[in-house]
């Protein structure tokens, strides 16, 4: 059996996705770009499957340590054995990905449009109306939405994007 994967950002409520999955006996599944917390749990059972690869043999050589270190942490031994694994496996930090370009510490922002909108000047336009100059220069990978009342576009993670919605 072949697994084939697409793809697409749309608003479910104005998609025929329905009729789509009832007239090719195809079901689909939505499901949102990976989260920083989706990939750290994949890389942990990742670490965990290669832990138990350990050869029993070299226990002894650690076990002194990680007792000490046990008995004189103020931390539990699942901490302790999670900092282990996040610093093993070198995932020390959580970092945002863009959902258009995978990029690290960008994320993907959405405008949507009353009307189609056919160039890039127009969503910058708008932009540019409503958002300080600054903001607007950090844009990267402006892109249209399949329909074409939107778009879609990269900022840094770090900038105050998230407040936007809040009237900041």
């Amino acid at each position: 059996m072949q697994c084939w994967r697409c793809c697409n950002a749309f608003d479910l409520r104005k998609s025929s996705i329905s009729k789509i999955e009832r007239e090719s006996g195809v079901k689909f599944e939505p499901v949102s770009a990976p989260q920083p917390a989706d990939i750290a749990k994949s890389v942990g059972v990742e670490a965990t499957e290669s832990i138990t690869q350990v050869s029993d043999k070299v226990i002894p050589a650690f076990k002194s340590t990680a007792e000490e270190f046990l008995n004189t942490s103020d931390l539990s031994a699942v901490e302790l054995l999670a900092m282990a694994l996040v610093k093993a496996f070198g995932y020390t930090e959580m970092k945002s990905r863009s959902f258009l370009t995978t990029l690290e510490n960008l994320v993907t922002v959405f405008l949507e449009a009353r009307k189609p909108i056919y160039i890039p000047s127009f969503a910058y336009g708008v932009l540019r109306r409503f958002l300080p100059k600054e903001k607007v220069g950090s844009i990267q990978g402006l892109a249209f939405t399949t329909d074409g009342n939107g778009a879609v576009f990269d900022v840094a993670t770090e900038s105050s994007w998230m407040q936007l919605d809040r009237g900041g």
